[in-house]
């Protein structure tokens, strides 16, 4: 194995945990079982993603998965890659898979330009990708397909 010492990274955290606000509200809570944190470029490179985002109430809106991912420790924005795996909460729960997904508490979005996959109570939709408000209360799927019947998207 390769120690510590010769990683390129300034700081190598185990157990990391990230809170990211906004006008002094807690948006989301960020949590990775290894962190690279690149000081050059105010990023981190985060292993085993879990991240848990919040509505404007305080309240759990969703909670992604993922098997790593880069955080801007700057802009707090961040990019999730591999298996990730998107739930929301709410009156309308749903589960999104994708290879890749957005994320960023600045302009309140979350997108993926890759393959997704939503799943509901009403329907299974596919798309070359989706774009949607942090609150997930306005959702656009690029070249939509859905099987079961459809799944409604409140727009």
């Amino acid at each position: 194995t390769v120690g510590y010492q010769n990683l390129a990274a300034d700081q190598v955290v185990i157990g990391m945990e990230q809170y990211v606000t906004q006008s002094g509200k807690q948006r989301a809570i960020l949590r990775g079982d290894t962190a690279y944190v690149f000081e050059d470029s105010a990023k981190a490179h985060v292993k085993k993603v879990n991240l848990t985002l919040y509505n404007e109430a305080g309240a759990e809106s969703a909670q992604l998965t993922s098997r790593e991912g880069d955080f801007s420790n700057a802009t707090q924005a961040m990019v999730a890659r591999g298996n990730v795996v998107l739930v929301t909460r709410g009156a309308d729960p749903r589960t999104n898979e994708s290879v890749g997904l957005h994320y960023d508490p600045n302009t309140k979005r979350i997108w993926s330009t890759r393959p997704t996959v939503m799943r509901s109570a009403s329907g299974i939709l596919r798309g070359t990708g989706f774009e949607s408000d942090d609150q997930f209360q306005n959702v656009r799927v690029s070249n939509a397909t859905s099987e079961g019947g459809g799944m409604r998207i409140q727009f």
